[in-house]
């Protein structure tokens, strides 16, 4: 695990390649807090804390990091239409719903929940890793970057179990399977994990 102390932050961001640097830092944080196996759930000040860097970063980004949505122009897809600038803007963006991801799934609960409060909270995360997990492939989809490909496979492997719909799943498993040819990489793990079974019937 590669050590990742606020002493060594990247300086604040002005520059576009400073942004995507610093995003990396913060992922980096999140995953070695978040998702190390012997790592204590985080309280409640630390989630925010963790969040509020998140939040700030996104809120400060310049506008060459703005997608552009085109829907009806790309290829025909299951997934929205988004595009960015630069390939590695695209990758800057994965990083950031990477860490979003994790962020809600880390979050922990302010008071004990009924059932139904518990039902409700439940579909509300589902529709917030669906939608992080929608966006990390749609940038992926709408590029033709093969290194745009390879950076997204970490953040795809991870989020795209989030995918509920199964026409999406199978498009993504697709894509990957042809990105995976292309840039030698092996993918048909992620890609089986979205296939169905294929005694499924849809």
């Amino acid at each position: 695990m590669i050590t990742f102390s606020d002493q060594n932050a990247p300086p604040e961001p002005t520059e576009d390649a400073d942004f995507a640097n610093h995003v990396t830092f913060l992922l980096g944080k999140i995953i070695n807090r978040c998702l190390s196996v012997d790592s204590q759930a985080l309280t409640a000040l630390e989630w925010e804390d963790m969040k509020a860097n998140l939040d700030k970063w996104r809120s400060s980004l310049p506008s060459s990091f703005d997608t552009i949505q085109t829907p009806g122009l790309g290829k025909q897809s299951s997934f929205p239409s988004i595009w960015a600038l630069r390939s590695w803007h695209v990758s800057t963006l994965h990083y950031y719903h990477t860490a979003m991801g994790i962020m809600w799934l880390a979050q922990p609960a302010i008071q004990p929940l009924k059932a139904l409060q518990r039902i409700n909270e439940m579909e509300c995360l589902r529709r917030k890793l669906e939608y992080h997990a929608t966006e990390i492939c749609a940038l992926a989809l709408s590029s033709d970057s093969a290194p745009v490909w390879v950076n997204a496979f970490g953040p795809i492997a991870f989020c795209s179990p989030w995918l509920h719909n199964t026409q999406k799943r199978v498009e993504m498993a697709q894509e990957l399977e042809k990105w995976g040819k292309v840039t030698g990489w092996p993918v048909s793990i992620i890609a089986e994990a979205l296939s169905p079974p294929s005694n499924t019937t849809h």
